[in-house]
């Protein structure tokens, strides 16, 4: 009797820590324990009504974050030294979660990059437009210089949306540029 206990707490375990796919799992547990699983109904249901909603937490707190960039650069009296230096720390945190979020669902990461990306893009643009006022030359060459970071980094992650934008964005500012 046991040995079978210990069997069932490392079925468990692998179910828990996804060692093994639930299908799996699932009848592993009703192998060993002779169709009672021990594990409670009420648990499961409060588990899964969470997990569902975190899909929708994950949305709501990546699309709040770049709400609140364009909330910082357009709706604030802040020093623009100061909206874009936040703009950046939100930057850099959407990037961070994009690592984190890997752990549980890897549907958002893309998403977390993508926001991430734009973040930076609208941070260089308006931190250009102020270092050089009216000089659209600087603001296209920031453009042209992002465009091709996205390239970079979307040929090192083989991320092709990064790719596409990247050469999509640089096709563009050569052409307006001539």
């Amino acid at each position: 009797m046991d040995r079978k206990k210990i069997i069932i707490d490392e079925i468990k375990y692998w179910k828990k820590s996804r060692l093994l796919p639930e299908q799996y799992c699932n009848f592993l547990l009703s192998l060993y324990t002779e169709g009672q699983e021990t594990g409670s109904t009420d648990e499961r249901k409060e588990k899964s009504s969470l997990v569902s909603f975190l899909p929708i937490i994950i949305m709501a707190f990546g699309l709040s974050l770049f709400g609140l960039t364009f909330l910082v650069i357009y709706f604030t009296d802040f020093s623009p030294l100061l909206q874009i230096g936040l703009v950046l720390i939100l930057s850099g945190v959407m990037f961070f979660v994009a690592t984190q979020i890997k752990r549980f669902d890897s549907r958002f990461i893309h998403l977390y990059i993508l926001l991430g990306a734009l973040m930076f893009f609208l941070a260089t643009i308006h931190g250009v437009s102020f270092i050089f006022p009216d000089q659209p030359g600087a603001i296209m060459g920031a453009v042209i210089f992002t465009c091709f970071g996205w390239l970079f980094v979307g040929k090192k992650y083989n991320l092709k949306y990064l790719i596409i934008s990247g050469a999509i964005g640089i096709i563009i500012s050569i052409y307006f540029l001539f």
